[in-house]
């Protein structure tokens, strides 16, 4: 997407019919479609307030519900992802009282694919629909079943709505029937189990075979959210076969899916990040503790919020045209601010597949996330505030710095020589940053030394190593030899550990971190 501030929160002609004109809030902006005749800028409405409906402003789960789940204990140098502001967050802390193994990240997640799969066509902004693919990623029994469970305790609550049509929990098994359901319904949310293994599937494919078209036009859906993005279709010698969606626009295809962090992520090839896959996606990990078992689950959401989210969903279903969304000043400004930042990440990223994944299409991400938010709590007059942009910046940098942990330890990468030594030399550092319990362990870090026992069983699991032809022994023996040929770790004399570590084990001195 051209990201020139010239075109931000530029509308499409189309606007639903009969609806009323937006009334702006204080410091907003009007659209070039909603100028007066003579051609004057307009002057911005006086009134604070938005016109109603706005979403309701109560109850807040966290604050005045008793049994509030407490939250859970987060790995060392993890931290919550705040609530989303408004009514996404609401509907998010709801989702977390009502799982039984309450994460709040896993409670986001649903929440804003919820809202993402209702929404995703209806509304659009600086030209793109509101569309997500979100990964959730979790070890197993930390309750990332909220996804599927918690998405659909809340569309048991909105019977007699079309919310069916909105949500759809199955695999797609080839491109031609992906296809084919977009073009009968272009707006949808779709919920996948165990991703990491269809990822997996697709990183073994062959070009041209069927996962590999089924990926491929996965990866062209994203693009084709707005008011120009004409459905694809797929030509076979056999005429009878083809599929070609005719006049669908605007196809807003929302995937969620879970899976373990060592399926998914030993998944991924450097093939699939130049293919733009981390780009498209939202990676929202939980690492930590085990929840505490929810005792006291909510399983009914207030009265008011039903109401407003079944004329929600028919809004949703009935909308022949894509509405644009509004803006206020600041935001505006917060969002070009934004967009210089990521143009300038990619050229710092130069040719590193991997960082520059993180910052290609991170402007849309930012712009789709903070419209969602605004539609959500207002559908008929949304308007993307402050609020709504710094915490969709917010979770664009937390993923981020999730996909560069990853990439650091070697957990993202194909099975190459130097992606072996990045994380052999991670280990490394963690081992010189972090204070031993152990007092023979704690002198030998003190003085940059580390053991090869702490390397080997860091390493020896991970799938670049085990999964070597030559065995996990034998390759990292070859990827030592690299380093320290390389200057970053010299093999301390055994005598001289001996005489003043006690130590007999093999070690190597740390020279050198910073080149990685």
């Amino acid at each position: 997407m051209n990201q020139r501030e010239d075109i931000l929160g530029q509308p499409s002609p189309g606007v639903q019919d009969g609806m009323p004109a937006p009334q702006n809030g204080a410091g907003a902006t009007l659209h070039p479609s909603q100028y007066p005749s003579g051609g004057n800028m307009p002057i911005p409405a006086s009134a604070a307030a938005q016109p109603a409906p706005a979403a309701p402003q109560a109850p807040n789960p966290e604050r005045e519900w008793e049994h509030f789940p407490e939250y859970p204990e987060y790995a060392s140098g993890h931290q919550r992802t705040p609530w989303p502001p408004g009514f996404v967050g609401k509907v998010a802390q709801y989702l977390y009282c009502h799982s039984p193994s309450p994460v709040p990240e896993y409670a986001i997640a649903a929440a804003v694919a919820f809202f993402a799969g209702v929404c995703g066509r209806g509304w659009i902004y600086s030209g793109t629909g509101l569309n997500h693919d979100i990964v959730v990623i979790g070890e197993s029994g930390t309750g990332k079943n909220i996804v599927h469970q918690g998405i659909a305790n809340i569309g048991r609550q909105l019977s007699g709505t079309p919310i069916a049509t909105f949500i759809i929990n199955a695999k797609m098994a080839s491109a031609p029937a992906l296809l084919k359901n977009v073009a009968a319904n272009p707006c949808f949310l779709q919920l996948i189990g165990e991703v990491g293994k269809m990822y997996r599937a697709y990183s073994k494919s062959k070009h041209g075979d069927t996962l590999d078209e089924l990926f491929t036009v996965k990866l062209d859906l994203w693009e084709r959210s707005g008011p120009d993005g004409n459905a694809v279709g797929i030509l076979y010698s056999n005429p009878d076969k083809n599929v070609q969606p005719v006049g669908v626009t605007g196809i807003a295809h929302s995937t969620l899916g879970e899976s373990t962090p060592s399926v998914f992520f030993g998944a991924l090839t450097t093939d699939m990040m130049n293919d733009g896959l981390l780009s498209r996606l939202w990676i929202i990990e939980y690492e930590g503790e085990d929840p505490q078992f929810n005792e006291h689950r909510l399983h009914e959401m207030p009265k008011e919020w039903i109401n407003y989210l079944s004329n929600l969903v028919r809004a949703a279903s009935g909308r022949l045209n894509q509405q644009p969304i509004d803006h206020s000043n600041e935001s505006a400004a917060l969002i070009r601010k934004f967009a210089q930042e990521c143009r300038d990440e990619k050229l710092n990223a130069g040719k590193d597949p991997a960082q520059r994944q993180l910052w290609v299409r991170a402007y849309e991400k930012v712009i789709r996330l903070a419209a969602l938010l605004a539609v959500a709590d207002n559908y008929l007059f949304p308007i993307v505030q402050v609020e709504h942009v710094e915490w969709a910046i917010s979770m664009l940098r937390h993923a981020n710095l999730t996909v560069q942990r990853r990439v650091c330890d070697g957990d993202i990468s194909d099975d190459a020589d130097h992606a072996r030594e990045a994380m052999v030399l991670q280990r490394c550092r963690r081992w010189i940053e972090a204070e031993r319990k152990d007092p023979k362990e704690e002198r030998l870090r003190q003085n940059s030394i580390i053991p090869r026992r702490f390397l080997q069983q860091e390493v020896s699991s991970k799938d670049l190593f085990k999964n070597h032809r030559f065995g996990a022994v034998t390759v990292l023996n070859l990827t030592m030899r690299s380093l320290v040929e390389n200057g970053y770790l010299m093999e301390v004399d055994k005598t001289k550990l001996a005489e003043d570590f006690n130590v007999r084990s093999v070690c190597w001195r740390v020279l050198e971190l910073d080149k990685r």
